[in-house]
């Protein structure tokens, strides 16, 4: 397990104080919801000087691996960003449950060049390096796929923030479709939530086009699982989602300072 630093704490200890004081331990509800200013008052209140409250928020809603004890002992298991400052901490499923049999597959590492080999670290900005130079998305989805942008941010449907990592598109069968990423280094989780946030960023900006959704996730043993989603939309809001396919990949040669254990790799611990 990735060691905890003290912000962590803090921002764990702030969210327990703020659902502390509004659920009834005894009759839990199945959905809570609280806003920013409840969030500053239980930093105030725990003498935590939290400078970017919306870092806090962001941290345990698409960070964390695992909402604190505290709050998972009542079922809790996803926060959501449910509008400007507005969250909703809820029993939806939010852990990708994987098969049990995932197809594997090798890319030529010699393909990112060996002064960036070197030096690329374990986390998402050198996965989605690695899967540029490797054309991993291309392999994945059987078609060429074109880079549009990097860290889109806007807003959804409820005026919360959403983002995207990374936007691709491609064509295929003569069609053109805008391809959302989410990517995920090897101690950070991905989970239902985030690849909802992801599809409605991109949906926001690309309306007019249909949109695969994808996450990307390093592996305790270095490798890489690529999934695609598929979702049911509700208006501009996704109601559902699913996994639709998974692949993981091994780069060789492997950049030099990523995990080269062969351990087993969960998806999220």
């Amino acid at each position: 397990m990735p060691k905890k630093t003290k912000q962590d704490g803090k921002y764990a200890q702030i969210l327990v104080a703020v659902i502390n004081k509004k659920i009834d331990p005894k009759n839990p509800p199945g959905s809570v919801e609280f806003d920013r200013s409840e969030l500053d008052a239980a930093a105030e209140k725990l003498g935590h000087d939290i400078r970017n409250m919306p870092d806090a928020a962001y941290y345990l809603r698409s960070r964390a691996k695992a909402l604190p004890q505290a709050i998972a002992k009542f079922g809790f298991s996803t926060l959501m960003s449910v509008g400007k400052g507005r969250f909703r901490l809820t029993k939806d499923v939010n852990d990708i449950t994987l098969p049990a049999k995932i197809e594997n597959r090798e890319l030529d590492g010699n393909k990112i060049p060996k002064v960036v080999r070197e030096i690329m670290l374990a986390d998402e900005q050198s996965i989605l390096c690695a899967m540029q130079y490797t054309s991993m998305l291309d392999d994945f989805l059987g078609a060429k796929c074109h880079r549009v942008l990097g860290h889109l941010r806007t807003t959804g449907p409820s005026k919360e923030q959403v983002e995207a990592d990374e936007v691709y598109v491609a064509q295929k069968n003569g069609k053109t479709f805008v391809i959302s990423i989410e990517a995920k280094g090897e101690k950070e989780k991905l989970g239902y939530s985030q690849m909802k946030a992801t599809i409605k960023a991109v949906r926001k900006k690309f309306a007019e086009y249909p949109v695969i959704a994808i996450g990307i996730k390093q592996l305790k043993d270095g490798k890489i699982l690529v999934l695609e989603f598929e979702c049911t939309l509700k208006g501009d809001d996704v109601s559902q989602i699913k996994l639709k396919k998974v692949v993981r990949y091994s780069v060789h040669p492997t950049p030099t300072k990523w995990p080269q254990s062969e351990e087993a790799s969960p998806l999220a611990e």
